[in-house]
């Protein structure tokens, strides 16, 4: 996972995620690129970050912040991609 935004850590907490997903369902394992034979790459491009909700002092009481993500899974043995497109993903705290 490639990080193209200022927000350390983000792509690293994003793989381990994934990487424990993987482990957890047992569909697929997990190989090295070059035994691999389908691989699965992604780039977070954009972090948005702002005020969700307010309290009736009109203070921020939450913030909501969106990740978009790109992903491509390209299969090695048939040489084509078999996903691609960008993804996002929301959430809140406060």
């Amino acid at each position: 996972m490639e990080n193209q935004t200022a927000e350390f850590g983000l792509a690293e907490s994003i793989t381990d995620g994934i990487i424990d997903q993987f482990n957890e369902v047992g569909i697929l394992s997990l190989a090295d690129s070059d035994a691999a034979n389908s691989i699965l790459n992604g780039k977070v491009i954009k972090v948005t970050e702002g005020p969700y909700t307010y309290s009736k002092q009109e203070s921020v009481s939450e913030y909501r912040y969106k990740i978009d993500v790109k992903v491509a899974w390209y299969d090695v043995s048939q040489d084509k991609n078999l996903l691609e497109g960008t993804y996002s993903g929301f959430g809140a705290y406060g």
